[in-house]
């Protein structure tokens, strides 16, 4: 529920008309042979953990975990079978319009830019978080590759989006948990301010635009067919729609990494959006 309104949101479509068609999980995990101690109680976990995700229509695909140098258990094979799947469906079988990873991983960077260069949209969902071992008893940390960041078209900080939701009692974000029942919105008055997106800051955008201010940069991808592309900025991609671009070149001439100028908005889903685009036709000086 919660990909699906995002997706209409980004997309500018009616929610009805965005559906998740396929979902897939991927991971690394001991034979069953390989389990000694407090055998029962892992099986069990791990039983829940494939009948919730099936009650959920998740597709499971499951590789061992294999022994590094150093005798450490790892996942092998994982990202490869993962990449295999996507572009299997979204570029071969052409089933999906958009791909929503999540993931914080590096290695699916060329994933990304095999959708992309097929036309393919990316969004990425990840958390930055600190935890216990369940086996060592070591703190470990997982964090978002900021290569993938950039490369995807859109970011969203998860950990920092449900903490927010959790503190607005947003139910949509209540609702990402596992629940008996589904959590309904509170009664709220008229005058009362609703909260319903996600603020600016969370995606780097903390910051006071200044409207008049003009910005430079290339663009990282744009998609003709669709109506809107990407700029190449700070803090990731900046969407720009077909709408907003003027001068003499038309929106239907645009290249990936040509250049533009522009301004930037908050638009109203409060997120950075680039306006009054047009071509940077700025010949460099020759010495």
């Amino acid at each position: 529920m919660y990909i699906e309104k995002q997706v209409s949101r980004w997309e500018r479509k009616n929610p009805l008309t965005c559906k998740v068609v396929s979902a897939h999980y991927f991971r690394g995990r001991l034979r069953t042979q390989e389990i000694k101690e407090d055998a029962l109680d892992r099986l069990t976990k791990e039983r829940g953990f494939d009948e919730t995700l099936q009650y959920h229509n998740i597709t499971t695909h499951y590789l061992p975990l294999r022994e590094d140098s150093n005798g450490t258990k790892r996942e092998k094979g994982i990202d490869s079978l993962m990449a295999i799947e996507v572009l299997d469906q979204a570029v071969i079988r052409k089933e999906l319009d958009i791909v929503v990873l999540i993931t914080g991983d590096v290695d699916h960077v060329g994933v990304v830019r095999k959708l992309h260069k097929y036309g393919v949209p990316t969004l990425l969902l990840a958390w930055n978080l600190e935890y216990k071992h369940s086996e060592t008893g070591e703190t470990e940390s997982t964090w978002t590759s900021k290569e993938l960041q950039a490369e995807v078209m859109s970011y969203f900080p998860m950990g920092k989006i449900i903490e927010r939701g959790i503190e607005q009692k947003d139910p949509l974000i209540l609702n990402i948990f596992r629940n008996e029942k589904p959590i309904q919105p509170e009664e709220r008055s008229d005058t009362e301010e609703k909260v319903d997106e996600v603020p600016p800051e969370l995606y780097g955008a903390g910051q006071i635009f200044d409207p008049n201010m003009r910005h430079s940069s290339t663009i990282s991808r744009v998609f003709t067919q669709h109506g809107y592309g990407f700029i190449h900025y700070e803090y990731g991609g900046l969407y720009f729609h077909r709408s907003d671009v003027a001068g003499e070149v038309p929106f239907e001439q645009l290249k990936n990494g040509g250049g533009l100028t522009f301004k930037i908005i908050l638009n109203t889903k409060m997120q950075r959006q680039a306006v009054e685009v047009s071509v940077d036709d700025t010949e460099p000086k020759k010495e």
